[in-house]
């Protein structure tokens, strides 16, 4: 996370740098749950008269949500558990099912993974600046200047929750405000 503190640094003056590494995770964890653009899939294989997958969660992180499907013919019903996903009715055959996994950093990572940091930068740094310069009665407080790096920061999660629903292959869209 020190990979954002120079981008945050000169707008709250003498902040200490731990609070701004505490601000970019909490802002990282409330982007990936907002917005489902952490997001690692995989193919499970579920055995005939089978009804559950259990889930590998990467390290560092927590399942936000998940997603199921039956080789691109559609969703499946499910219910889930912590890490372990009940399909409503059994495998009929052996079955590859498409599992997407919304995850999001968890509150003691240390690191942040890099599609946040490459894409994404602009939303967190954004996002912590925003609650940091809310902090009352500290030298760095400026509520207006927060309010300017929230709209900043909504507008970067809008993007991505365009992005994290698109179909792959899709070209990316924006929308164009009227000029009257």
């Amino acid at each position: 996370m020190d990979r954002f503190v120079n981008s945050i640094l000169p707008h709250v003056p003498s902040c200490p740098r731990t609070l701004i590494k505490s601000e970019v995770l909490a802002a990282a964890i409330a982007f990936c749950v907002e917005s489902y653009i952490y997001q690692v899939d995989s193919e499970e294989e579920v055995l005939a008269g089978e009804d559950t997958i259990t889930l590998t969660v990467p390290d560092n992180t927590d399942l936000v949500d998940v997603q199921v499907s039956i080789d691109k013919a559609g969703y499946t019903s499910y219910s889930r558990a912590d890490n372990e996903i009940t399909l409503d009715t059994p495998a009929g055959s052996d079955t590859t099912y498409r599992v997407t996994q919304f995850l999001a950093p968890a509150a003691d990572a240390t690191s942040l993974p890099d599609l946040l940091f490459v894409r994404w930068k602009e939303a967190l740094v954004t996002k912590a600046r925003a609650e940091l310069m809310l902090m009352p009665e500290k030298k760095w407080f400026n509520p207006n200047l927060a309010q300017v790096n929230q709209a900043k920061y909504l507008h970067e999660l809008g993007n991505a929750k365009m992005e994290a629903r698109k179909p792959i292959g899709q070209a990316r869209m924006r929308v164009k405000m009227r000029g009257w």
